[in-house]
């Protein structure tokens, strides 16, 4: 059986979805008791301004100050990385255009309702970043084209989306 604690949770405030579009949290999960890893998610509706606002019960960092020895409970569960926020633009044109990425880190103390602050968050259309191999003086590709290559990615940060379902 496995107890949970009743927190206030961290305010995300964000902004720069559709308008009235549903916008989802996810962030990777550890288990430590077990070692299993979870995703959690959760979604909020962007207004007509692409605003919108969520309540998330899960850090992303800040951990160490807020175990037992501060007078809060054991933390068994750890975010493996970013909360990663996403939008889709029904209307976008363009199929790269349509995906909306954003990503944050929330701290424990948001959480636990020691800093009442909110986490910010601009959803954006992520820049794609071409390289072009080029050919040297033999018509070769040099090792430093062949890395460049394998390092075109997708220019928003590290973001890895991580299908649910």
């Amino acid at each position: 059986m496995k107890t949970f604690e009743r927190v206030p949770g961290a305010t995300v405030e964000g902004s720069g979805a559709p308008a009235n579009s549903e916008v989802s949290a996810q962030v990777e999960m550890r288990d430590h008791t077990t070692n299993e890893t979870f995703v959690y998610q959760q979604y909020a509706d962007a207004d007509e301004n692409g605003e919108f606002e969520m309540t998330l019960p899960y850090s992303t960092v800040g951990y160490d100050e807020f175990g037992p020895e501060n007078g809060y409970t054991n933390i068994d569960v750890t975010a493996e990385g970013e909360y990663q926020f996403t939008a889709v633009d029904e209307d976008a044109e363009d199929e790269l255009e349509a995906q909306l990425i954003g990503v944050a880190d929330v701290d424990e103390a948001q959480v636990v309702g020691e800093d009442e602050s909110a986490v910010t968050v601009e959803l954006d259309t992520p820049e794609i970043d071409f390289e072009e191999e080029e050919a040297d003086a033999d018509g070769d590709s040099s090792e430093e084209d062949d890395e460049s290559d394998e390092q075109s990615q997708l220019a928003a940060p590290d973001v890895a989306l991580t299908p649910i379902g």
